[in-house]
């Protein structure tokens, strides 16, 4: 499991890598952020992908290394975001190969900022 951090009420990006080329243009991925296991992927904090009707906020950096930005925004996660952490997961569907593996899983532990006051 990994851990990543997201700064309550600002754009956050987290770079993460499939570990296998990705196809830009024809394989899928999902970046899931829920309070519980049991949340079902409609209650979702966070929802993106690549590919995915209705989805997205996920743009590959490198299709033959498998890299990729996830972005998640300030409205997704606000200041007044009432949790300290997050599980999340992000999963790859390879189109080539019909199948859909874990890419990395975790918890996104979010933080406030200092500073409370800006222009």
């Amino acid at each position: 499991m990994s851990t990543i951090t997201a700064d309550l009420g600002d754009d956050n990006v987290f770079a993460l890598d499939a570990n296998v080329a990705i196809d830009a243009e024809a394989d899928q991925i999902w970046f899931t952020a829920k309070h519980s296991f049991a949340d079902a992927d409609e209650d979702a904090v966070v929802r993106k992908g690549l590919n995915v009707v209705g989805l997205s906020g996920i743009v590959v950096t490198d299709e033959a290394t498998g890299t990729f930005d996830v972005t998640v925004t300030a409205e997704e996660v606000p200041d007044s975001l009432s949790v300290e952490a997050l599980l999340y997961d992000c999963q790859l569907h390879r189109a080539a190969t019909n199948r859909t593996h874990t890419v990395q899983e975790g918890v996104i532990r979010l933080k406030k900022n200092v500073t409370q006051t800006t222009v």
